[in-house]
């Protein structure tokens, strides 16, 4: 019983031998592990305490062997060759589109005078074709009556006036438009007629005269009669009157003023013949005028045609 007893101790006290060691190895270890760590803060330490050393700037030197250079330099300039040639082809090309521009502008002014030309001369056929082709109104006048001054009567003119067609087309809308005026023999301002007539002839309304619209084919004419009151002398200016004779005061030119409207079928715009007479007593070379209050017989009354104007045809 001893002997078992001893035998439990031996084999408990190997046991804990063993441990012990494996508890020392290990501990060594760990001791190891300590120290390296501890060493390694140790030069960490060490380390930030130290400045770091200065740098120093290193300067690189590249360089190519002479081929290399060569190949480059050739390089560069035929990259510089074509870009002069572009900027040349560049220079070239806006100063030919600058010609071309100057070309075209000189040649468009050129095809508007040739057109303006053109136009014109069309112009001026279509007017020569229509002038030719147009119709054209002539007018006359012969005094139908003879003059007489009765008292508290004024006197009549009693006159007729002949449009002929003297054109190659048929005139329409044949419409004449008449007055009359009457001058003294001196001091008269023969501007009056035809200041008249530009009155009476541009205005856009026609006279109620009882005229009708007529038509005239080519070499027809048509005659109007016409029965209007003399009108009553222009006073002369008072020196003037008292420096005549009486028998020069009392003369009188009574004068006629009118135009004819008309149209044609290829135009819409309204032509016009023009006409201004003046009454004299004739036959006689110096043509004098009425005198007022003496009477005047049909075969002395002549109408001749105003000699400073009023006669026109458009």
């Amino acid at each position: 019983m001893w002997y078992s007893i001893s035998t439990v101790e031996s084999e408990a006290l190997f046991k804990l031998r063993r441990d012990l060691a494996t508890i020392a190895e290990r501990l060594g270890r760990l001791c190891v592990v300590i120290e390296k760590h501890y060493g390694a803060e140790h030069a960490a330490e060490e380390g930030k305490g130290q400045e770091e050393p200065a740098r120093q700037p290193i300067q690189a030197v590249i360089s190519y062997d002479e081929k290399t250079v060569r190949n480059k330099e050739a390089e560069q300039n035929k990259q510089h060759a074509v870009q002069n040639s572009i900027k040349w082809a560049a220079w070239c090309a806006f100063w030919a589109a600058t010609a071309y521009a100057a070309i075209s502008l000189f040649v468009y002014c050129q095809i508007r005078r040739s057109t303006a030309a053109a136009i014109a001369q069309v112009s001026v056929m279509r007017e020569q074709f229509e002038n030719a082709d147009r119709p054209w109104i002539s007018v006359s006048a012969v005094m139908l009556h003879g003059i007489r001054f009765a008292t508290g009567t004024p006197p009549q003119l009693f006159f007729k006036l002949t449009f002929r067609n003297i054109g190659k087309s048929t005139a329409t809308d044949l419409f004449p438009r008449v007055t009359s005026i009457t001058l003294p023999p001196v001091g008269a301002d023969w501007g009056i007629p035809m200041e008249n007539q530009e009155t009476l002839c541009s205005s856009q309304e026609r006279l109620a005269t009882g005229f009708q619209r007529e038509i005239i084919f080519p070499g027809q004419e048509w005659s109007v009669n016409v029965d209007t009151g003399l009108a009553p002398a222009r006073a002369m200016p008072p020196k003037l009157r008292s420096a005549l004779p009486p028998e020069i005061t009392r003369q009188i030119r009574p004068v006629i003023i009118g135009c004819v409207d008309y149209r044609y079928a290829t135009s819409t715009k309204l032509h016009q013949t023009g006409f201004i007479y003046v009454l004299y007593v004739g036959p006689n070379k110096k043509w004098p005028p009425l005198e007022e209050g003496v009477g005047t017989p049909l075969e002395r009354l002549v109408l001749r045609p105003f000699e400073l104007g009023g006669r026109y045809a458009n």
